[in-house]
């Protein structure tokens, strides 16, 4: 019975792992390029962004994931460039990507929108050696670590104005099997990276010179599962700080604050939390991120982009 735990406990990890294939960050309007190309050089300045995700804190093994973004516009705004690096850890997977992202802008009378396209490669590592078996010697569990390279393609498309945007995309066109036959063990996972479908829209509303209300959501769909929704409300009080609160689905919720220095530097903290019983096992999720556009200045003057 010991064994048996200990091999299901192993997959139980790797497989919240294979679904959770791209983080869903609590500040996700500030994250897009990760989940959508299109959005790659929509900043009009050369960007860099950073996270650092620390799941369900206190829970052994939870999740741990940080992010780093570069991308910016060339071509006199119409196509932007971008790359990305991702490292996410839960439990006894531990992977590594880099992320290559495209996109052309068509300027319309009431926007602009823009299609994308990024490849991806992810170093995926099982490390059965951290999986402390009861018994020293368990043919169930593999006796040596394993990694796997996982190529793949994304699409999206982005609309934005001074208003509002939407876009839709999907990260993991290729749905790579995942296998781990080759570990020397009794096991196999059967997994896969499954398509992911997202939906994301914003708007900007003025309630007053000083205040401006931002509604963001974020929809995420895999097949036979249900649609997850992330839905933020936020405020922007003189032109420097964010202030907002998250409804997610699964009881989730989150508190965040952004500070705006300059018009170029942003620095971002959230904190999430439940109301189920999994608050009696972690302490919270903590996420901070920063933001940083250079090149701002058009033509002797400031150019804020919300979005």
């Amino acid at each position: 019975m010991k064994k048996l735990f200990t091999v299901l406990l192993a997959f139980a990890i790797s497989q919240a792992a294979f679904s959770q294939q791209e983080v869903w960050y609590s500040m996700f309007f500030s994250n897009k390029v990760l989940l959508n190309p299109a959005y790659t050089g929509s900043r009009d300045a050369l960007n860099i962004t950073g996270f650092y995700r620390n799941q369900w804190t206190g829970f052994d093994g939870a999740p741990v994931s940080q992010s780093l973004t570069v991308h910016t516009p060339f071509l006199k705004q119409k196509m932007g460039l971008g790359l990305s690096l991702e490292h996410d850890k839960i439990g006894i997977n531990n992977s590594m990507s880099l992320q290559l992202s495209y996109a052309y802008r068509l300027q319309l009378g009431f926007g602009r929108l823009a299609m994308g396209v990024h490849g991806k490669i992810e170093r995926d590592n099982m490390n059965w050696s951290n999986s402390n078996p009861y018994t020293s010697i368990d043919q169930s569990i593999p006796y040596s670590d394993n990694s796997l390279f996982l190529p793949n393609l994304g699409a999206g498309l982005y609309f934005d104005n001074d208003f509002m945007y939407l876009g839709i995309s999907t990260p993991h066109l290729v749905e790579n099997t995942i296998d781990y036959s080759n570990s020397g063990g009794e096991v196999s996972s059967g997994a896969k990276q499954n398509r992911h479908y997202y939906l994301m829209a914003g708007g900007l509303i003025a309630l007053s010179e000083s205040l401006l209300l931002k509604p963001a959501l974020m929809a995420r769909y895999v097949d036979n599962s249900p649609v997850e929704l992330d839905f933020n409300l936020s405020f922007l009080i003189r032109e420097m700080l964010w202030l907002g609160v998250s409804a997610r689905t699964g009881n989730t919720y989150s508190a965040i604050a952004q500070v705006h220095l300059k018009n170029e530097w942003v620095v971002g903290y959230a904190y999430d939390f439940t109301f189920t019983k999994l608050n009696n096992f972690q302490n919270g999720t903590h996420e901070i991120m920063f933001s940083i556009d250079f090149g701002k200045k058009i033509k002797g003057f400031d150019n804020p982009r919300y979005f």
